[in-house]
């Protein structure tokens, strides 16, 4: 999933512009943005699957993560912040739920506030991704 959200093929550089010659292609397809946004809306697709936990989903076992300097299971800042960069995706299952459950509370704010301070690579487009997707969602019900 975190991959998804920011692909970056080994010859990107040499393929990119030479996309349209590729026999067979779609036209679709034939623009590196179309392919970026397919993969990240499939790494988000994937989160939401673990989020509701969808066929498929179920076996991923969850034990809370243990955060070495945390004494508590709360998703404080630091925690998230540990979760965001060490994490699992049985470690990101609560907090994929939480914040479907409630695209705009506490957790999800948290980790808006991490993203905008820190750069996390692939999981951090994923998880910006997830959250706009989710809040897409919950106001079009």
């Amino acid at each position: 999933m975190r991959q998804l959200a920011r692909p970056r093929p080994f010859d990107l550089d040499e393929v990119r512009p030479r996309l349209a010659e590729y026999k067979g292609l779609s036209p679709r397809w034939q623009a590196w943005g179309s392919v970026l946004d397919r993969c990240r809306s499939l790494g988000v697709e994937m989160a939401q699957a673990v989020a509701s936990r969808r066929a498929g989903w179920t076996d991923i076992g969850w034990r809370p993560m243990i955060h070495r300097h945390l004494t508590h299971r709360r998703h404080t800042l630091a925690a998230l912040d540990d979760m965001l960069e060490n994490g699992t995706l049985a470690d990101w299952r609560p907090v994929l739920v939480a914040t479907r459950r409630d695209p705009g509370g506490d957790v999800a704010l948290r980790l808006d506030r991490l993203l905008l301070e820190r750069d996390y690579g692939d999981s951090g487009d994923l998880w910006r991704a997830y959250l706009s997707a989710v809040r897409r969602g919950s106001s079009a019900t």
